[in-house]
């Protein structure tokens, strides 16, 4: 039965920029994800694939080095004669100083969108494995950033367009069913039309997260970043091995090949009483090996003694010794007793009154009115007021 490995958004030599890592930590996470593709690549090879698609954002066109490229030619050659079809994304589009275009590769790669005089040919292609029984249309993108359906015009043609065997569309974008939030579009692509065109399975990239989903028969797959690139993407992060037969569903397998994770959590600190009490909460919200490995963002929450005054900055030193990357942001609130400091006729409990009213009148402000409450009261007591 054919195998393929299909795998997207690589990013090598991302920057890492915006997470406030230390300039070590950076280059060693840079490291990682050479690694992950050199990992992605020993596993073609050990589940003797017979093909890899790579659906886009292999590597970071403003960053990458040349002796990042020359590794990856020289890992793909490595897999003898094994085609490997990749179709650019947006970050490695096939712009005029793309490596795409000025390096020559090994003869088992295909890029889509670059022709054989060398120079960026925009439009959907057909590669056949005639051995596998399969055609593998590609799109190269050659832009940094697009919101156009650059498929609008070929859907029809498609339907009718000849190649042997089973059909699979490799290609970056958006899938406009399921857009995470946030997110812009990027060449957006409608499964359903292109399980009308005769696709069984669609080779996606350009969304982190792995996802796989059916689609009026068709298997649409986002493989996601082989290693978490941000605390944007949770979970496990890998690539998948895809089977198919003549006449049968496409079927997808999710391997995990990254070493680390990004872990978004809260820790409550209600009810502690001092500084070592807070700092066991925060311990405890991983096992000693993840702390070590993976990158951690963490808020405290919970609502504290007003006088505990605990020392914050100290235990933000102490949590660092711990954890190979940390971040610690304070949400906790006083534990004052609003109902008392309510009553009578003082500024302050009329300005407590009127928050509580803002809060009734505004649930979905509540995080904001309470931080005004707190600092409000703060104020009031001759308390520094926290930020």
């Amino acid at each position: 039965m054919p195998k393929l490995l299909h795998i997207s958004d690589v990013h090598l030599d991302s920057r890492f920029a915006g997470l406030g890592l230390p300039p070590d930590l950076a280059a060693a996470r840079r490291a990682e994800v050479r690694q992950a593709f050199t990992n992605l690549i020993g596993l073609a090879a050990a589940e003797r694939v017979d093909a890899v698609l790579i659906a886009g954002d292999l590597f970071e066109h403003r960053w990458v080095t040349k002796a990042t490229i020359n590794a990856v030619r020289e890992a793909l050659h490595g897999l003898g004669d094994i085609p490997v079809l990749i179709a650019p994304g947006n970050h490695d589009p096939l712009v005029e100083n793309s490596y795409y275009l000025t390096q020559e590769w090994p003869g088992n790669v295909r890029v889509f969108g670059r022709g054989r005089d060398g120079r960026v040919h925009p439009g959907l292609e057909a590669a056949e494995l005639t051995a596998l029984g399969l055609t593998v249309w590609g799109y190269g993108s050659y832009r940094y950033d697009s919101d156009e359906d650059v498929l609008a015009g070929a859907w029809t043609a498609l339907s009718a367009a000849g190649g042997r065997g089973r059909r699979v569309l490799l290609f970056h974008g958006s899938d406009t069913t399921t857009v995470p939030e946030g997110v812009p579009l990027f060449q957006p692509l409608d499964p359903h039309r292109a399980a009308a065109a005769g696709f069984g399975y669609v080779a996606l990239g350009h969304y982190h997260g792995p996802k796989a989903k059916t689609v009026d028969g068709a298997l649409v797959v986002y493989p996601g970043s082989p290693e978490a690139l941000n605390f944007g993407e949770p979970g496990d992060h890998g690539a998948f091995l895809v089977t198919f037969d003549t006449d049968g569903p496409f079927r997808a397998e999710f391997r995990r090949v990254g070493r680390r994770s990004h872990v978004t959590s809260q820790v409550d600190l209600t009810g502690v009483t001092g500084d070592d009490e807070a700092l066991a909460r925060i311990l405890g919200a991983a096992q000693p090996e993840a702390r070590r490995t993976d990158l951690f963002r963490l808020t405290l929450v919970g609502r504290l003694d007003p006088d505990l005054g605990l020392d914050l900055q100290d235990i933000r030193r102490r949590a660092a010794e711990s954890f190979g990357f940390i971040e610690l942001s304070d949400e906790t609130r006083p534990d004052w007793d609003l109902e008392a400091l309510g009553r009578g006729d003082s500024a302050r409990a009329l300005f407590v009154r009127e928050v509580l009213a803002a809060i009734e009148a505004e649930p979905a402000r509540r995080p904001y009115w309470e931080r005004v409450l707190a600092a409000g009261l703060s104020a009031f007591e001759g308390r520094a007021v926290s930020r």
